[in-house]
């Protein structure tokens, strides 16, 4: 995996994700940027996902569902609170890190965004990740988002669906790591597995139940 670099803070999944409205003027605080959003994601590879150690991935390539649901944040003048998107990463190679630069995917707009707020979030992918990816497709489709805890639910449009549980232990808690090793990753995540990771869009497709997942917190926040 890879929460792709982004600098992330992580805390407890608390309440449910919502759809975006139009988009409404928001304070600056003087950055051209401010994006605070809880992600979570299913991969490709066995759990716990190799990626965040370093390591190589599990099956030669680290397929990814990523999803995020924004509490707060705005791009110039445009509010993003509430705004939903996603990315597929349909290619990796089969060290994350040393393919930085020649990833392939899809970000995923939400049908509920206005213009503004799309043009914000694509912004904002390209100044913290786009130089991870050799090709980014954008495109736009319904994105429902649900939680309830450590239980996550993306509905990605017909092209997507991913449904994850947190690992937990005797009592309960789910199993997290933090300090994490791997630079694109979050230095805290909360581990999972994925009970359904389909995709099936263009010639990119895959069925990954029940290998790796995780979610955490971030917020991006721009250098001006």
């Amino acid at each position: 995996m890879k929460s792709a670099l982004m600098r992330l803070c992580a805390a407890p999944a608390l309440a449910a994700g919502c759809s975006s409205g139009p988009s409404k003027p928001a304070r600056s605080g003087g950055s051209v940027y401010v994006l605070k959003a809880h992600e979570f994601e299913g991969c490709e590879c066995d759990s716990v996902c190799p990626c965040l150690f370093q390591k190589d991935t599990s099956h030669g390539d680290c397929k990814v569902l990523m999803a995020w649901s924004v509490s707060e944040g705005h791009y110039k003048g445009t509010d993003l609170a509430g705004v939903n998107f996603a990315v597929a990463i349909t290619k990796s190679g089969a060290n994350m890190e040393k393919n930085l630069g020649k990833w392939t995917g899809v970000l995923y707009h939400s049908d509920k965004s206005s213009e503004a707020q799309k043009a914000g979030v694509t912004e904002i992918l390209k100044a913290e990740l786009g130089g991870a990816f050799e090709k980014l497709e954008v495109k736009t489709v319904p994105v429902a988002i649900k939680r309830n805890g450590d239980h996550h639910e993306l509905t990605l449009g017909t092209v997507g669906s991913l449904k994850i549980a947190g690992i937990k232990n005797q009592a309960g808690a789910v199993m997290a790591i933090e300090n994490v090793p791997s630079p694109i990753a979050p230095p805290k995540v909360w581990c999972c597995l994925s009970e359904v990771n389909t995709y099936a869009d263009g010639p990119a497709k895959w069925d990954l139940k029940g290998r790796n997942a995780l979610y955490a917190e971030f917020e991006m926040v721009s250098k001006q």
